[in-house]
């Protein structure tokens, strides 16, 4: 997934966004924000976002219970990524906001 976000061109007055449920989960999102900051992006994590479409759910979650993955809280929040292209001023390259 990463290799697909650095093919993507983005900006700091336009960066990609990543959202989904998955990434309330850390084995799915530190991963992928530790390629991305190595590549030399910022990583802005934001949490606890209401679903855009809950209704998706219903068709993917038979598909990651047979595959033996959990979806514990992730029925009712999504996290998403804010990647831009350089680092901010601050000391860490990935942040997380409530």
């Amino acid at each position: 997934m990463a290799e697909f976000v650095l093919d993507k061109p983005c900006t700091l007055s336009r960066p990609l966004i990543l959202r989904s449920h998955l990434l309330s989960n850390s084995r799915f999102r530190e991963p992928l924000t530790e390629q991305l900051t190595a590549a030399g992006m910022c990583c802005t994590v934001r949490r606890d976002l209401p679903l855009l479409f809950p209704w998706l759910l219903t068709w993917l979650t038979p598909a990651v219970m047979v595959l033996g993955g959990r979806l514990p809280s992730m029925y009712t929040r999504e996290w998403e990524i804010i990647v831009t292209p350089e680092y901010r001023l601050s000391d860490s390259a990935v942040s997380v906001v409530s």
